[in-house]
């Protein structure tokens, strides 16, 4: 992938990144053009029973299409910055960009039955200490308006550029200019791979 940058089909991997980052583009093969931006959750199982769970507006083309063909492709971007030389007292060391990104090929089933699990499943993975259920009879009207969705993984592509072969220093001196951005953790989690 070249200096600094890892390619990851890992399962842990990339459930980490829809994990921190659960708003995806959802990208019909059908129809490029119907892709929507909507929240994911990944639920774990072994392998071959991991699932992302969300929602679409009935309304939405991508609803549509994915009922009609259910091939799409559900892009993540974590954390990303850019990195400048300012940060680092080498001068021939060059600016870059850091960032956490994957593509997740999928199969969608638009199911009106999995509607209410995905939405809790949601604000449970959100810790929003609220319910769905406070709403009352809006909950029902609303939800009117919205269908469940259960994408499975067929491929998973991540691509984790965090760093360029920095020397000890100049990674420790990034990390440090980042300070509580969670890319700073994502560094820590691929330094040594």
């Amino acid at each position: 992938m070249g200096p600094g940058g890892f390619a990851s089909d890992s399962v842990d991997d990339i459930g980490a990144l829809v994990d921190s980052a659960p708003l995806a583009w959802i990208v019909p093969h059908a129809e490029v053009r119907a892709a929507i931006l909507m929240p994911v959750v990944f639920e774990r199982g072994d392998e071959s029973a991991v699932l992302l769970l969300g929602h679409l507006p009935r309304r939405a083309p991508a609803a549509e299409v994915l009922a009609r063909d259910p091939a799409a492709s559900i892009l993540i971007l974590g954390p990303h910055r850019h990195i400048p030389n300012a940060w680092i007292a080498d001068r021939a060391w060059a600016p870059t960009w850091n960032f956490a990104a994957a593509r997740i090929d999928a199969e969608v089933e638009i199911d009106a039955g999995l509607t209410d699990r995905c939405l809790q499943l949601l604000v449970d993975h959100l810790d929003l200490r609220w319910s769905p259920q406070e709403m009352g009879a809006r909950y029902e009207r609303l939800k009117q308006d919205i269908i469940g969705f259960a994408a499975r993984p067929l491929e998973f592509a991540g691509r984790f550029k965090l760093g360029q072969d920095e020397k000890p220093e100049n990674f420790a001196a990034i990390v440090a200019a980042l300070g509580s951005d969670p890319l700073a953790g994502w560094m820590h989690r691929f330094a040594g791979r």
